[in-house]
């Protein structure tokens, strides 16, 4: 089987000498066939692994005990309580770092795809490995962007600073950063690229499928709330896999997990790093877990008691401790209900949500939602959303969007005697970038 050996992740987000002189000490293997390109778009680390984790670090579905925070390295208290920079270890792989090394991958696989004929014979493998890389790095950029980037304004996306574009294999191409705008537009026409090529589903959910990259769409249009395209989407999406999970079908015993990897509700699966703050020993707030009605099963699927009396979270779709940002047919369903309310359809809304409550609830106990205004209606579903999508590295995404309407949602964290708040639109939401890689590339810095 190819090995593809990516060496020097620093290479693909700085272009820098010092870096491009530790190439030559790594063993490339030179992809030839479609075999060796989808041998190395199937590497963990390029397609489902090591997601940023700072958008649920910095969110807040959880909480540390003091305990905890007094071990973090000093880097990592200093992301839990919203510092302006420092966040990142002077030295080793850091979350930007591992997402270039999966676009650098993406990227050199459409490349080399420019070197293999697309014949009659290939034609379907050709167009899937093509449709993979441009769905997997998009996935990665949009990663990126809700991470490292404000939220999306349509009146100053233009100028606002977005990420790194890297969409050419090329370790001398200097970094820049490109303007927001220009950012989501090349998400958008890789996933629509994307959607193009691609089967309807795969072989599993590690791979994208064309309702991977309608779903992504989806969420991508809703970051940047543009509504009515979201919800376009979403009915795409849902058109082509639409399966959810029966709650009642678990045992609610403290220690059940949901099926590992391959749930039936996962379109796509994506994991955020292992190894990230937001993964260590935290708690839940009594306040979130107190927002599930007793007949909602996922009050004893997702939460258990520890010994001190907090709650943990335990109902990953992942089946380990690992933290999931997977595209999932409840998600789609939720931005379906909120598209059609923003619409003027709100009961067609809510009767999206009323879907995925009966599969949620207790057999027999859902209460049907009807009759709601548009107002309260909305804010029925931002609820749902809360508490169907937490701990999914969705709430930062959706702090930033819903401040942009007025939402005013401001965060807070009591650590060590100290009040930490961070204000609504406060320009830390677009998370600093590592100091390291600013300094190598010459890029600037987010306004803080």
């Amino acid at each position: 089987m190819l090995i593809a050996i990516i060496t020097s992740a620093a290479v693909l987000a700085t272009g820098c000498d010092k870096f491009l002189q530790e190439k030559s000490d790594g063993k490339l293997v030179v992809p030839q066939t479609l075999a060796d390109l989808q041998a190395m778009l199937d590497n963990s680390a390029i397609r489902t692994v090591s997601y940023c984790s700072l958008g649920e670090t910095s969110a807040d579905d959880y909480y540390l005990p003091q305990a905890t925070y007094d071990g973090l390295a000093e880097h990592l208290r200093r992301q839990y309580t919203w510092q302006p920079d420092e966040l990142f270890a002077r030295s080793g792989l850091n979350e930007w770092l591992s997402t270039y090394q999966a676009v650098y991958a993406c990227s050199s696989v459409l490349e080399s795809l420019e070197d293999i004929q697309r014949t009659a014979g290939n034609r379907e493998q050709w167009d899937s490995v093509k449709g993979q890389a441009l769905a997997l790095r998009a996935l990665r950029y949009l990663d990126a962007l809700l991470v490292w980037a404000p939220a999306y304004d349509e009146s100053s996306a233009e100028t606002d600073l977005g990420i790194v574009l890297r969409n050419r294999a090329d370790f001398n191409e200097r970094s820049e950063r490109a303007s927001v705008q220009i950012c989501y537009d090349q998400v958008i026409n890789d996933f629509q690229q994307a959607a193009a090529l691609l089967p309807i589903i795969n072989i599993n959910a590690s791979r994208p499928s064309k309702s991977m990259a309608y779903g992504a769409l989806a969420r991508t249009h809703l970051f940047m709330r543009q509504y009515w395209q979201a919800g376009i989407y979403a009915d795409s999406c849902l058109s082509l896999r639409d399966v959810l999970l029966d709650y009642n079908a678990f045992n609610e015993r403290a220690n059940q997990t949901f099926p590992a990897y391959f749930n039936e509700e996962v379109i796509f699966l994506a994991q955020i790093g292992s190894g990230s703050l937001a993964s260590s020993q935290p708690r839940i707030p009594d306040s979130l877990v107190r927002a599930y009605d007793s007949n909602d099963l996922r009050k004893t699927l997702f939460f258990r008691l520890d010994n001190a009396g907090l709650w943990q979270f335990k109902g990953q779709y992942t089946g380990t401790a690992t933290m999931s940002s997977s595209l999932t047919t409840a998600e789609m369903l939720l931005i379906r209900a909120e598209c059609l309310i923003r619409a003027g359809n709100v009961q067609a809304g809510l009767d999206a949500v009323n879907i995925l409550g009966q599969k949620r609830w207790r057999e027999g106990s859902y209460r049907q939602v009807t009759g709601l205004p548009a107002p309260q209606a909305l804010d029925y579903v931002f609820a749902e959303r809360r508490r169907e999508l937490i701990r999914r590295a969705l709430r930062w995404p959706d702090i930033k969007r819903l401040n942009k309407e007025g939402m005013g949602i401001s965060l807070h964290r009591d650590v060590s005697g100290e009040h930490y708040r961070l204000r609504a639109n406060d320009p830390r939401f677009a998370i600093a970038l590592p100091e390291e890689i600013l300094e190598l590339s010459g890029m600037p810095q987010n306004p803080r």
